[in-house]
């Protein structure tokens, strides 16, 4: 029996009309055709799902806790060598005490990666005491607290391997007041070879009942990937995932577009989408005014996206020089402006001093870091 409508005409051939005498199996044949109907619809359902056509979820923390899950936004550029530095948009990574690399790679199509535009390249380059990471902070301890998660990644190394990552849950309870200390729980092991594969692992968090949450607004739950010490290696990400549940549902991206709005809560810029701030580049699409005065000037910027708190704001000239504001009619940089009254909205930037001539023009580029 085919998936779909209950076959009516089947269905009433099973009827009894008043008068007749009862009959069990005419009831039992109606049942059974209801019964083989859902049945078919149940399989037809399940099968939908498990091959990623539809999700018994709505595209939402459930099903993904991740943002830029699958390194589509590199605002803060291409490659990133350091620690406790963003790479691609939310992700931050850890050194070990050696040397790590992160890098944007393009993704040619037909290969192993497609459809996805990039992958994103961690590589040790020089071997630390302890293990280099790789994590996102999702906003609030309180995110999956109780809760049983799993942790899915799209991964592979490049020449050597097999490697050994942990997958561990960080819940740290912020600053401000007396906060209780971060809780880690070890979600489970993945290893990676040489072969792109989706390894899984799950695990129970703890509840956070009892904990004190510091008054800052900056406790989080990080999920992190604790590479292997001591080695020098390459793993390329294709994409993460980690959803509500004990298996990983079926992987399905936002679209750009929805991606770079949940990534601007934390991070945004004036420049271009592919262009790194500090890039010496023109002010078109900048912030730009003209000075009625000699005496003041005061500029007032919005976001495009409400901030998760008051961001640290810095500018930049057109020329990349940080903290200088471009005097486009002198062709000089102004460096004696003020930036304040900034907050979850928009900042302004004041010119407190007689540095500008009446009718001059002056622009800048700018970024907004409210991370966690």
């Amino acid at each position: 029996m085919p998936a779909g409508p209950v076959n009516r005409t089947l269905l009433e051939s099973y009827y009894q009309n008043p008068g007749q005498i009862y009959d069990d199996t005419m009831t039992e044949g109606a049942y059974g055709v209801l019964a083989d109907q859902i049945d078919q619809n149940y399989y037809q359902l399940s099968s939908l799902i498990n091959s990623g056509v539809l999700s018994p979820y709505l595209a939402n923390m459930n099903a993904q806790g991740f943002m830029n899950s699958n390194f589509d936004i590199w605002q803060r550029g291409d490659s990133f060598t350091g620690t406790n530095i963003y790479t691609a948009d939310r992700w931050v990574i850890g050194n070990g005490g050696g040397t790590t690399t992160v890098t944007k790679v393009s993704v040619t199509p037909g290969d192993a990666f497609s459809p996805y535009k990039y992958f994103l390249r961690f590589s040790q380059t020089s071997a630390g005491t302890s293990s280099p990471t790789l994590a996102q902070r999702i906003e609030s301890v309180r995110t999956y607290a109780g809760m049983t998660i799993s942790v899915r990644a799209r991964i592979r190394s490049v020449g050597a391997g097999p490697y050994t990552v942990g997958v561990f849950a960080i819940q740290y309870f912020g600053t401000g007041g007396s906060p209780s200390s971060a809780v880690n729980t070890h979600i489970g092991d993945i290893v990676v070879t040489n072969d792109l594969q989706d390894l899984v692992v799950s695990a129970t968090l703890p509840t956070v009942v009892g904990k004190t949450i510091g008054t800052d607004r900056n406790d989080y739950l990080a999920i992190q990937f604790n590479m292997p010490s001591n080695f020098i290696f390459d793993m390329d990400f294709a994409y993460v995932q980690v959803n509500i549940g004990e298996s990983a549902l079926p992987y399905q991206p936002r679209s750009i577009g929805e991606e770079l709005l949940l990534c601007q809560r934390f991070y945004e810029k004036s420049y271009d989408l592919s262009t790194k701030p500090g890039t010496a580049v023109s002010l078109a699409g900048s912030d730009m005014g003209g000075a009625l005065d000699t005496a003041s000037l005061t500029f007032s910027t919005p976001f495009k996206v409400r901030k998760r708190t008051s961001p640290t704001i810095q500018v930049y000239a057109d020329d990349g020089t940080a903290g200088a504001i471009r005097n486009v009619s002198t062709s000089s940089n102004v460096t004696s402006a003020v930036i304040g009254q900034y907050n979850e909205k928009s900042f302004r930037v004041f010119f407190n001093t007689s540095v500008l001539t009446a009718g001059n023009l002056v622009g800048y580029h700018w970024t907004a870091d409210a991370e966690l």
